[in-house]
């Protein structure tokens, strides 16, 4: 074991062991190691030679239950890339299979560094020779005394100067780098204008052919390639036909790849589109789908994927035909989608759970990410700008500019609201219009034979959502006057609660303590039927995910950095339950039905103890919108959100049935089952050109 000392050096490093600080012996700059790695390196020096395990390492540098495999891998590797390390040839740190770690390096004690004489006056310096007292040496004292004071004086203005300088260039610069014009889009422009869904457009290198996704409107669940050239307008289409299409990449001037489901298998293809469609040869299989997660890279493909057994999402690489699994992501998140490369970075959107995201930046030298954006809302839009800044969400419907330099954001105009897949071409936008659709509200009812049917409930021509139902009163979110705002149908008689002057984002009603509460923005108000106005309870912190009422008592579930929990209101505060929960319910007998991101199995909690439901739902695969319950089933609906299904409580038996449309959302209440719909619309590919 390495003795305690200030200044040690191994190889070419001379490291000061109380702060971190690294320097090389042949450079005159230092370096400050951040906690976990300073911790990390102090802890190897003084274990030298011995052989550690990663659940030591965990255990005595994390702190019990603090670290992850991730976070220990991820560490291991930025301290290597910091001390010019090696994996396969250490110098360092060797990686023992199946055992752990283990430092080689040498460690020397030094001695602490002479500080250098300090020159004064007319080049003499301060030596600590002996001095007499006599009074030349004292008015020589007090001569020095003064001009090391003035010195100071000199040394500490100009540094306040320098500061208020620096400040000053610091707020212009980002003042100019907030109002650097983006260009105005006043003109948007239909370029197909197929009946049924256009959608992932993606122009060819001689911007003269459009390739894009169509399904018309008896396709059913099937997707179709359509390339349409633009100097003569006129579209073909492949012939073959998948459940679910990805974006494509071109692999070169005539062919491109990308991932589909087929028979219910997921697959990469690599097809001919020009001059006319081929039939598309596969490549290799894949165990998830997802929609913009792929990237072609010079030597291969970098793609997303799941592990099949546990769902955690994955980062693979493609390189002669071969298959390599580069990352294992965080358990304990939900998805990860909308995959970017640029300078050896990767850039993706993290689905943290069910309504919050966040943007990170991987290294794929040291496959080491960070966080460079979170939100607190569902982001779905990522693209290129220029080679500094990317297009991304600003809000559920307007997007951005976000600097990765400065990490500032310029937004659009209102024009650029309302779209999906955006991307840049020259001073142009490329995009789906709309995003989203007009919703509505219907009421399932079961008639003969126990065949689901649709009866519309209130229509209107505007989208309706958000449905809560008590004895002969039914509130829900409409926008039928303009903003969306609270409505109550009360014996027949339509009436609307609130009047909000902007638009703001709803996300749950809940009937609690015989009052009606929203959820907005993760924080919960109480309606006042008296006085029309809405009282906050708590602002629940920024992971706050779906709120349940069981027996008369409030439940969530929250994500921090630690990860997943449940929690109760009590006593006017919040208080944990169960780590590692993502969703709960309230089950039969007002027991709470909690779902886990460390397994697929549901249990129910009895009087503070689990047990198995006897049923497994992934919760990664179902949003919190789709699963619903009451005391005598659980509903929830799967495969592209077009089968209900219905486990009862007591005879644990499923019953399934196929709706005609994807269903948006599932709401429960007073026995009456009610699903969200959008309204079946074309989407049209469109132009967005700039004020000239």
């Amino acid at each position: 074991m390495q003795e305690t000392a200030e200044y040690l050096s191994f190889g070419p490093w001379r490291y000061l062991r109380s702060v971190g600080k690294l320097q090389h012996f042949e450079a005159q700059e230092s370096l400050t190691l951040e906690p976990r790695l300073h911790k990390l390196l102090n802890y190897f020096i003084d274990h030298s030679e011995l052989v550690l395990s990663r659940d030591t390492l965990l255990s005595d540098v994390w702190g019990d239950g603090a670290g992850s495999d991730e976070a220990l891998t991820r560490a291991i590797a930025a301290l290597r890339k910091i001390l010019q390390d090696s994996r396969t040839q250490p110098t360092y740190i060797a990686t023992l299979s199946k055992k752990g770690y283990c430092w080689m390096a040498p460690v020397k004690v030094e001695q602490a560094p002479v500080a250098p004489a300090i020159p004064v006056g007319d080049g003499q310096q301060l030596i600590s020779q002996p001095v007499a007292h006599d009074g030349s040496a004292v008015l020589h004292w007090q001569w020095q005394r003064k001009l090391r004071l003035k010195k100071a004086r000199h040394i500490w203005v100009s540094c306040v100067v320098l500061l208020l300088f620096s400040f000053a260039f610091v707020f212009l610069f980002n003042q100019m780098n907030q109002k650097a014009s983006l260009p105005r889009y006043l003109q948007m422009t239909p370029l197909s204008a197929q009946d049924g869904i256009e959608r992932m457009p993606l122009l060819d290198n001689l911007k003269s052919m459009l390739l894009y996704q169509h399904k018309g409107p008896g396709d059913g669940k099937e997707w179709r390639w359509a390339a349409q050239q633009l100097n003569s307008m006129q579209v073909r289409h492949d012939n073959a036909a998948y459940q679910q299409l990805s974006e494509a990449s071109w692999l070169n001037a005539e062919e491109i790849i990308f991932r589909a489901v087929q028979d219910d298998k997921c697959v990469f293809w690599r097809q001919q589109v020009q001059p006319e469609f081929q039939p598309a040869s596969t490549l290799f299989s894949c165990h998830f789908f997802v929609e913009k997660g792929q990237v072609r890279l010079a030597d291969g493909l970098l793609w997303l994927d799941k592990d099949q057994e546990s769902g955690q999402m994955q980062l693979w690489h493609w390189k002669n035909q071969r298959q390599q699994l580069l990352l294992n992501f965080p358990a304990d998140w939900r998805e990860v989608s909308h995959l970017l490369y640029r300078l050896n970075k990767a850039y993706m959107l993290v689905q943290l759970g069910f309504s919050q995201s966040m943007l990170i930046e991987l290294d794929l030298d040291s496959l080491i990410w960070r966080e460079l954006k979170l939100f607190n809302f569902r982001a779905d839009q990522l693209a290129w700008w220029d080679e500094q800044e990317l297009l991304i969400n600003h809000g559920p419907e307007r997007f951005a500019a976000l600097s990765l330099r400065t990490g500032n954001e310029r937004v659009f105009g209102e024009l650029t609201t309302n779209l999906a897949d955006v991307s840049r071409v020259g001073d142009s936008l490329l995009a789906v219009s709309p995003k989203d659709a007009v919703t509505d509200l219907f009421q399932l009812q079961w008639a003969d034979g126990d065949v689901p049917e649709l009866r519309s409930f209130s229509p209107s021509n505007r989208s309706e959502t958000l449905m809560l139902r008590r004895p002969g009163q039914y509130y829900f979110m409409s926008e039928r006057s303009g903003l969306p705002q609270l409505w109550l149908l009360d014996q027949g008689k339509l009436r609307q609660l609130t009047q909000f002057v902007q638009k703001v984002r709803v996300e749950q009603l809940l009937w609690w303590q015989q009052q009606l509460w929203l959820v907005m923005e993760q924080r919960l108000w109480r309606w006042d039927d008296n006085t029309g106005q809405l009282l906050p309870l708590f602002e629940a912190r920024a992971g706050a995910e779906h709120f349940e009422i069981c027996n008369d008592r409030l439940y969530w579930t929250e994500r921090d950095s630690v990860g997943w929990s449940l929690f109760e209101w009590h006593q006017r505060q919040p208080k944990k339950l169960l780590e590692h929960a993502v969703q709960v319910l309230c089950g039969p007998e007002q027991q709470l039905l909690v779902q886990f991101d460390t397994h697929h199995q549901l249990q129910l909690l009895e009087h503070g103890k689990l047990r198995d439901l006897g049923l497994q739902l992934d919760w990664r695969s179902i949003d919190s919108a789709h699963m619903v319950s009451d005391p005598q089933a659980l509903f929830w609906v799967s495969n592209l959100n077009r089968v209900l299904n219905r486990y009862d409580w007591h005879s644990k038996n499923i019953t399934q049935w196929q709706l005609p449309q994807p269903v948006q959302a599932l709401y429960l209440s007073q026995g009456e089952l009610f699903v969200e719909q959008a309204r079946t619309t074309d989407m049209d590919v469109v132009w967005l050109h700039p004020e000239q």
